[in-house]
């Protein structure tokens, strides 16, 4: 007689992202960072960030599948969450984070995930 049974693996650090915020080059017009990735298997997913603004304001959006899961306004100081998890998500999850013109600072965000293995245990 042997059992099966399923157990989460240890969280993982898919995506780390760390930025330097500096004010817009006028000739950009675009103030403005984020990641994204796609998973083809079903997981599970935890975001989060720490980003400290010494000047400006921001607003971090993040999507799975192009449906808005959270967002939040930045402001001066520091601005840091995790998420809750997700548990058995396929898809599309993207973070997008936009500053004002004059943001400075430093932004850190990032992405875990974890699967399912199945172990097996034997009886004799």
């Amino acid at each position: 007689m042997f059992y099966i049974f399923k157990q989460k693996n240890d969280w993982t650090r898919s995506i780390d992202c760390n930025n330097t915020i500096c004010p817009v080059d006028k000739e950009l017009k675009d103030n403005s960072s984020g990641f994204g990735c796609s998973f083809d298997y079903k997981n599970d997913f935890k975001f989060s960030y720490k980003i400290n603004l010494s000047k400006g304001n921001g607003v971090i959006y993040c999507y799975l599948d192009d449906q808005l899961i959270y967002s939040k306004e930045l402001t001066n100081g520091i601005n840091e969450y995790t998420s809750e998890v997700f548990s058995d998500k396929k898809g599309d999850f993207k973070c997008v984070v936009d500053y004002s013109d004059d943001a400075k600072g430093l932004e850190v965000t990032r992405l875990y995930t974890r699967t399912k293995k199945i172990n097996k245990i034997l009886y004799r």
